[in-house]
């Protein structure tokens, strides 16, 4: 099972979004779990999730809020567009959107379905035998029939109500100043600054707590010791309560690791924009020496430092320079202050680098390409990582920047060492390493690879086996992989959820 805050799913950020996440799936998982302080006597709950919510009540509710936020940040959002025309181009993108989301449902004679229904039983390895169709769940398709259509017609209000107002209706908005910690091309680690060096960070973590007797309303419970705050709503419909939590390190490591991916392709825009190998020596060196700084001020800032991620993600942009520009920088003064600072277990490689000059200075060798995201990388890599760590199918050891290398279609020279632990009656399981990155590019989340000996180079550079032994006779093991649409194995069938989720 997939664990973690309903929020992680629906943040609540922005309720259009959090709608079209609702509707255009149909995932449904049970799992029986036994009842805290049975132990001596077992009982047991069967707890049946609709698309990461807790039952037909919470789904209705989640329903009922994102609709009910649409109706005033939607129209925020219309009023913000700076002419008529925008403001159109701006509802007709989300009627589509909406509408692609709403057709995956369809109604008979015989009732709904959903082009996008699952089903996981995550129980099936103890024994459990269950198995809903579509038939036990038309519940949940009538109340999301009945949302969606109430976010469609309020949408479509808005877009007749500008339609018949002229151009004049909607004076011109003056441009927003650039925010100067917004990272660029030439400030790529502006955030970082503002974070580390500006106390950037404790303004986040005070922010996570509630602040206002606006926030406290419907606060269950805070425990400052985990630094988790747990809320309880109550459905609308029928008054039943409900509870969500949300978890300080988890919004951390999403909030910086996002961070670290922009940042990283402003760097790598950067230098392929320089056009002599001195220019991008006097970027890089200028990197470093904003790195040395941001190391130096976390280590005399108490309140971010006893945070892991906080010391990781420095790490990791110091790993990626390396790895990445090291003809560059090899000689650089600050190399050895950083090297007694990375773990030398993990000493880096030198990489492929897009631009000419740098390909032109390194030694020619296989060039093996990590896995690509079609869409939403940031989010559907922290989503996996999450997942399979909390599955143990990946050594749990293994950071999310480093996990992150396999996934972002760059070159992979030197292996990333990520051991797979998942076993099938004591053995390790090579095939349903296979089994995962076939369905992730079944479904295209993953760009599709045609040729399978590409398939088994790539997964041999990203993982190994327990041991931390190269994986042997990959291609043999492709043979494990089966396309069926029942009778899964139960660790198919966490495999089979997990991807359910990165579809969201």
């Amino acid at each position: 099972m997939i664990r973690g805050s309903i929020r992680r799913y629906y943040d609540g950020e922005n309720d259009f979004e959090d709608l079209i996440k609702l509707i255009e799936t149909a995932n449904v998982t049970f799992q029986r779990v036994q009842k805290k302080g049975t132990e001596k006597s077992p009982e047991y709950n069967d707890e049946i999730q609709f698309n990461y919510t807790k039952g037909l009540a919470d789904y209705r509710s989640h329903l009922y809020k994102r609709v009910d936020g649409i109706k005033s940040e939607f129209t925020n959002e219309v009023i913000s567009q700076s002419s008529r025309f925008e403001k159109l181009v701006f509802i007709s993108s989300k009627v589509a959107e909406l509408q692609r989301a709403i057709n995956n449902l369809s109604q008979s004679a015989t009732g709904f379905s959903h082009s996008s229904f699952t089903f996981s039983n995550l129980s099936a390895e103890e024994g459990v035998r269950v198995s809903l169709t579509e038939a036990d769940i038309q519940e949940y398709y009538e109340v999301m029939k009945k949302y969606s259509d109430q976010a469609m017609d309020h949408i479509k209000i808005l877009e007749a109500s500008v339609q018949n107002s002229s151009n004049d209706d909607f004076p011109q908005l003056k441009p927003v100043a650039p925010d100067p910690n917004e990272p660029s091309n030439s400030k790529p680690l502006a955030f970082f600054d503002y974070f580390y060096a500006s106390r950037g960070f404790t303004r986040f973590h005070n922010n996570f707590y509630p602040n206002s007797d606006e926030d406290y309303y419907n606060v269950a419970s805070i425990d400052k010791d985990k630094e988790v705050v747990t809320y309880e709503e109550y459905n609308p419909e029928d008054g039943e309560p409900y509870t969500y939590t949300r978890e300080f390190k988890q919004e951390l490591l999403d909030k910086v690791y996002s961070e670290f991916l922009k940042a990283k392709k402003f760097i790598d825009a950067q230098v392929n924009s320089l056009d002599s190998e001195a220019s991008i020596n006097l970027f890089l060196k200028l990197l470093l020496y904003q790195l040395r700084h941001l190391h130096n001020a976390l280590e005399k800032y108490p309140e971010a430092t006893k945070y892991d991620t906080n010391h990781y993600v420095l790490k990791a942009f110091v790993r990626f320079i390396f790895d990445k520009y090291e003809p560059f920088v090899e000689n650089h003064k600050e190399v050895n202050y950083f090297k007694k600072i990375l773990n030398p277990n993990a000493e880096p490689q030198p990489n492929i680098v897009p631009s000419p000059v740098t390909q032109r200075m390194l030694p020619h060798k296989e060039v093996v390409m990590a896995f690509k995201w079609v869409a939403n990388p940031a989010e559907r890599t922290t989503k996996l990582y999450t997942a399979l760590v909390a599955g143990n199918f990946i050594s749990r050891s293994v950071e999310l920047m480093h996990f992150s290398k396999g996934f972002e279609g760059e070159a992979l020279e030197s292996p990333l060492g990520i051991k797979w632990m998942k076993k099938v009656r004591g053995k390790l399981s090579k095939p349903l390493i296979l089994y995962l990155f076939d369905l992730m590019m079944e479904k295209d989340l993953l760009e599709k690879i045609i040729n399978n000996q590409d398939i088994y180079k790539k997964v041999q550079r990203i993982f190994t086996d327990h041991n931390g032994e190269a994986l042997q006779h990959i291609d043999v093991s492709s043979a494990g992989i089966k396309k069926r649409k029942t009778d899964y194995t139960s660790e198919e069938l966490e495999i089979n959820a997990i991807i359910a989720n990165l579809l969201k």
